[in-house]
């Protein structure tokens, strides 16, 4: 007793040293890691933000250059000036001019591919070409015009291009957004005639700015001169909370490029050649989340540290523990084969009497285990058994109705041929075993189809389509043809004929392959197909209850089928039954069996 005190006290000394220790630790860590967190993510920040600038500049640049090719172009020149100079233009010449007009805008159009249309007008002349065309001087254009405030001040400034940020476009109503870069087109005279205008659609810029590797909590937004939001276009299409958003807004014009509190982190950079300016935003959340996977990892690593500590500590008292540390090591090394513990001591009568005690006990449990075993293997043959006898005598009374209707009606000379067929089927269904190969269970079916065919001559068609390769794949006896019978009985009792019968297989993997039955029937009620599902999606949960329980749904022997499919491939099958615009399909998925 007085050891083992000893021996907890000198524990405790140690452990409170090492839990002191690893605190001060944690915390320097702690504190280096956030500052650390905060600087990358300033600093990705940024980047971010600056080659998103970057790429928004490349975007427009080809634009200008595009514009000012036009502007230069020498056979724009001549057509432009005579529209400029006529007062009234007639519908020929401007027609005349639509052939080179269209040539050069679309050149634009060929050369960069994400370019939407290319327009050259003048405000106060009536002509207007849409990407070449030709339009008819129309109201609506001029109130447009005279509706863009950015566009009046442009004719009158003496700058090289205007940008329009994103915005429904002025020439198609009901279209969707564009961007714009409008260029002034000049004459020799340098009189402004002319306007060029390349329009972009909103969403090659929505694709390039969201595209970037962005957590959900993190967005770009472009400002304008005024640090108004012109992206997104849609205020609806921030993920940034607004508050953020205007705060954001008023940092920047305080001149203040990047920042960061508990609800955002930002930065920002000004564009010289759009006058834009580039955001990227990110909610705090995300980053205060890092934060505290960072203090956690701070004290993931304390205790750590101190385990490493304490087990230094476990090292000198192993020699107290030996005994006992034996022990757990050969319990935890038993297995269901070999639950002996194997474990000596001459010393200690203790462990010689539980390594006996865990012998029987090892003992009893192997003989539940096999008596489980056997039990459980008996109950699925004798489940499958019952399932598989409520539907063989289904055949014989089913097809001796069929015999004699065919008798009475055609003649003795067709009873043998369906004698025969019946002969065939009988054998099928009475040969020893639970199983088939699909050729013997398509060939069930096909005579049964023909004994439908005589009864039913004229009425009905059918098709099957099996390939060659799934002839040998083995599947539970009585799948396919009992669901063929419940066409006749149930689904073409409603509908006029022609019926058709389609029978597929098909292979889908080198592991399974499916199995399709449709009719142009009735289709199944609602509520028998609700307690189709409603079985196969409960099936696993219930096919160990009574063997009693109903297996038809209004006399039709589906759940039977179903159940005796599920309990063959123990549930690595899948079966689908639904209702078509005509009739019904019933889909099997089966793995591939030889």
């Amino acid at each position: 007793m007085y050891k083992s005190h000893f021996k907890n006290k000198l524990f405790f000394y140690f452990a409170l040293i090492a839990l002191i220790i690893t605190s001060i630790i944690s915390f320097i860590f702690c504190k280096l890691s956030v500052d650390n967190l905060l600087k990358a993510q300033l600093k990705n920040s940024y980047q971010i933000t600056n080659n998103i600038s970057i790429q928004i500049d490349n975007m427009f640049k080809p634009l200008e250059i595009a514009a000012t090719t036009l502007s230069n172009a020498p056979q724009l020149a001549p057509l432009i000036y005579e529209l400029n100079q006529e007062e009234s233009i007639s519908s020929y010449d401007l027609l005349k001019s639509e052939n080179i007009i269209m040539q050069n805008l679309n050149s634009v159009l060929f050369y960069l591919n994400y370019v939407s249309d290319v327009i050259l007008y003048n405000s106060e002349k009536p002509y207007f070409y849409y990407s070449g065309l030709f339009i008819e001087k129309n109201p609506y254009f001029f109130k447009q015009l005279n509706n863009l405030s950015d566009y009046q001040n442009f004719i009158s400034q003496d700058v090289p291009f205007l940008l329009l940020p994103p915005h429904n476009n002025l020439w198609r109503g009901h279209s969707a957004p564009v961007t714009s870069l409008i260029k002034k087109y000049k004459s020799v005279s340098h009189n402004e005639t002319a306007l060029i205008e390349i329009q972009i659609p909103y969403n090659y810029l929505d694709k390039l700015l969201s595209s970037q590797s962005f957590n959900e909590n993190a967005q770009v937004v472009l400002l304008d001169q005024n640090f108004q939001v012109i992206y997104p276009f849609k205020q609806e299409e921030l993920k940034i909370d607004l508050d953020i958003v205007d705060a954001v807004q008023q940092n920047i014009s305080k001149g203040i490029t990047s920042d960061y509190t508990y609800k955002h982190l930002y930065s920002v950079i000004p564009s010289d050649y759009t006058g834009w300016y580039t955001l990227f935003i990110q909610d705090g959340y995300f980053i205060q989340k890092q934060i505290n996977y960072s203090i956690l990892n701070s004290l993931l690593l304390g205790i750590v540290i101190l385990g490493i500590i304490l087990c230094v500590l476990l090292l000198i008292l192993t020699r107290l523990t030996q005994p006992l540390n034996q022990l757990i090591l050969h319990i935890n090394s038993a297995t269901v084969h070999d639950l002996n513990l194997r474990v000596f001591s001459k010393n200690m009568n203790e462990f010689n009497m539980l390594n006996d005690t865990f012998d029987k006990l090892y003992i009893r449990l192997k003989d539940s285990i096999d008596q489980l075993y056997e039990t459980e293997l008996r109950e699925a043959h004798a489940q499958f058994a019952a399932l598989q006898a409520q539907i063989n005598p289904h055949f014989l009374y089913n097809t001796l109705n069929a015999i004699s209707a065919a008798s009475e009606v055609y003649g003795a000379h067709t009873t043998p041929i369906m004698c025969q067929q019946l002969a065939n089927m009988m054998r099928y269904v009475t040969e020893p075993g639970s199983t088939t190969l699909l050729k013997d269970g398509i060939a069930h079916t096909r005579d049964y189809l023909e004994l439908m065919r005589v009864p039913n001559e004229g009425l009905f068609t059918y098709s099957i389509n099996i390939p060659i390769e799934l002839s040998f794949t083995i599947i539970p006896k009585l799948i396919i043809q009992p669901i063929v019978e419940n066409s006749f009985k149930h689904a073409f009792k409603e509908v006029l004929p022609p019926w058709e019968v389609l029978i597929k297989a098909c292979i889908i993997s080198e592991t399974q392959w499916s199995l399709i039955i449709t009719d142009n029937g009735s289709g199944f009620p609602h509520h028998a197909l609700e307690e189709i599902n409603t079985f196969m999606a409960n099936y696993p949960s219930i096919k160990t209850t009574s063997l009693e329980m109903p297996l038809t749904i209004n006399g039709m022997g589906l759940k039977n089928i179903f159940a005796r499919v599920f309990m063959y491939f123990d549930n690595q099958c899948d079966i689908k039954v639904e209702n078509l615009d005509c009739g019904c399909s019933i889909t099997f998925i089966f793995p591939i069996t030889y």
